[in-house]
């Protein structure tokens, strides 16, 4: 995906070059975004289903 970018970032005229890098932004933005989200409610099933409960 970054290597298609980097790519994508020569190819394009110059014009372009601070949308497609503003768009990289926002999508590594998104993906970290998710990750967090995604290990929050990861932790939240592991504490709803520890073994000490009876």
């Amino acid at each position: 995906m970054k290597l298609a970018i980097f790519l994508a970032h020569g190819a394009l005229p110059g014009y372009w070059d601070e949308g497609l890098f503003f768009l990289a932004v926002v999508l590594h933005a998104a993906y970290l975004a998710y990750i967090w989200w995604d290990n929050r409610r990861a932790a939240r099933i592991e504490e709803n289903t520890s073994e000490d409960t009876p």
